[in-house]
């Protein structure tokens, strides 16, 4: 687990303060309700709200050890 540093997305009224965190995965299995993304789905089939901006860059990156 490696942290990513802070971020700041500010809706008409609310400020949301957030820790990004990279983790690691060991096993290719997602919770139930969950689910692990290639970087082809996180374009084209997921989306990615703007409040998480600063961390989609780093989710496209390739993986870190």
């Amino acid at each position: 687990i490696k942290e990513l540093g802070e971020a700041k997305h500010i809706f008409s009224h609310v400020e949301w303060q957030m820790n990004g965190w990279y983790a690691a995965a060991r096993t290719t299995q997602a919770p139930a309700g969950f689910a692990f993304a290639s970087e082809e789905q996180l374009l084209g089939e997921y989306a990615v709200p703007g409040a998480f901006k600063t961390y989609k860059a780093l989710m496209l990156a390739p993986a870190q050890p």
